[in-house]
């Protein structure tokens, strides 16, 4: 995060689960609507989160097409 100081923020996501915007300060502030729970993090953190999130929806989507990540079908 830099030196800026902090204001007005650019809403970059916003639907019913989740409000993410960009603050002038650099940081990004991540709401969890459904939750109350609002997070606060850099953009290294948000790139992190993002990759293990990717992983956690391929896994959900490899379960509801009822089969395991990584696993072969049997001929």
């Amino acid at each position: 995060m830099s030196e800026r100081r902090c204001g007005p923020h650019t809403k970059l996501v916003d639907n019913e689960n989740v409000r993410i915007s960009q603050c002038p300060c650099g940081s990004y502030h991540v709401n969890f609507v459904r939750r109350g729970f609002s997070l606060q993090m850099g953009e290294a953190e948000a790139r992190a989160l993002t990759e293990g999130l990717s992983v956690v929806v391929r896994v959900a989507d490899a379960e509801a097409r009822g089969r395991a990540l990584g696993t072969l079908p049997s001929n």
